[in-house]
């Protein structure tokens, strides 16, 4: 099982220092992303960084007097970082700032306890960090799984082809085990078939290629699947992972979500969002605004500049019947929708990811779903 995932944000200014960092933290037995060394060459890197940020447990954020006057992709990532700050506890160790130069500290970094490297025992207390923290998460997962009476664990399935064209596969497979809910084993086979329906594309479309197209006959095709912890709200289970992938011979690469979630008791599979709220069409229609009025509201301009929005056509067009919300989680406090790129925008504008809080969803579930929930019908 691949150890928890610690990543290194910076300026690229920074990556000579960034570099040698990487270097003695993955000697020191650390699984550590960083770009330079794990986006390959055709893949969409854009894409890639976001879902090593989704699944990082920890960010080691480099500060620098290049990263403080340097606006742009560094200042998304920590952007980035503090939005998932806060789906922790409130003393977890989540984002831990490196200082490399005098430069003094961002203010949305000042609520962390910082590291200098003109400290002599700045590397040990690095080290202290990540330990307490990694520790901290391994206890927390066991908590989860007790509390809930549910076990899981990870693997990950690596395939490599020389052939014409190449492709690299890893595919991470989550198996679940429980006593008081034997049937929560078809979850990870479930998911283990959609991954396998994603490595059989890849292997047909090898056989496909024609002997003329030296283009995609010289490329490489790369997918890697990885999911987040599952996530618990009363009776349900929800899983969330991302697909990345690039055709040898493609313009660009792109992505998908891979959601499942699940009712415990009885045990089913939920398809669709929709399968919560009442029949009515003013249901769905009250569903349907909420989703496009937070949509349309997202801003995805760096700070301070001139707001960039979505489309409306873009919106509603891909967000016109049931189906298309088929991608979400149910969380501890919302609804998470997930839309990949070109459901309800360009593909420049990536992935959108949306919260629907269950104060605002609650008039129009069901009432057997407000009590799977763990929610009483008139509260």
């Amino acid at each position: 099982m691949d150890e928890p995932l610690i990543f290194l944000c910076y300026a690229s200014p920074d990556r000579d220092q960034v570099l040698e960092h990487y270097e003695w933290l993955s000697r020191a037995g650390h699984n550590v992303w960083l770009d330079q060394k794990h986006i390959l060459p055709g893949q969409d890197w854009d894409l890639v960084i976001n879902q090593a940020l989704d699944r990082a447990a920890l960010v080691i954020a480099f500060v620098s007097t290049n990263s403080v006057q340097r606006r742009g992709y560094v200042q998304r990532e920590i952007r980035r970082a503090l939005d998932r700050r806060l789906e922790q506890l409130a003393d977890d160790i989540f984002l831990i700032p490196v200082m490399l130069d005098a430069v003094e500290l961002p203010s949305e970094l000042r609520q962390f306890q910082a590291v200098r490297t003109t400290t002599p025992d700045y590397r040990s207390k690095i080290l202290a960090a990540l330990r307490t923290q990694l520790e901290r998460l391994g206890h927390k997962v066991q908590q989860i799984q007790e509390t809930q009476q549910i076990s899981w664990t990870r693997r990950t399935v690596r395939e490599t082809s020389k052939g014409k064209p190449a492709s690299e596969v890893s595919l991470e497979l989550l198996d679940f085990t429980s006593e008081r809910y034997p049937e929560v084993r078809y979850v990870g086979e479930y998911l283990r078939g959609q991954l396998l329906d994603i490595l059989y594309d890849v292997r047909l479309m090898a056989l496909q290629t024609s002997p003329d197209d030296e283009w995609r006959r010289n490329g490489t095709s790369e997918v890697e699947v990885a999911f987040r912890d599952p996530e618990f709200r009363g009776r349900f289970v929800s899983l969330q992972g991302t697909a990345l992938y690039y055709y040898a011979g493609a313009a660009h690469g792109g992505m998908s979500f891979i959601t499942a979630t699940y009712l415990l008791e009885p045990f089913l599979r939920v398809p669709i969002l929709t399968t919560l709220i009442d029949e009515s069409s003013a249901s769905f229609g009250r569903l349907q605004s909420m989703v496009r009025v937070a949509l349309l509201n997202i801003n995805m301009a760096e700070e301070g500049a001139e707001p960039i929005r979505l489309k409306r056509d873009w919106v509603e067009r891909g967000t016109e019947s049931p189906s298309d919300f088929e991608s979400f989680t149910l969380g501890e406090k919302a609804v998470t929708l997930y839309f990949p790129p070109y459901q309800v925008g360009p593909y420049a504008v990536g992935p959108q990811i949306i919260d629907l809080p269950y104060a605002d969803l609650r008039p129009i579930l069901r009432p057997e779903m407000l009590d799977a929930l763990q929610f009483s019908a008139v509260s």
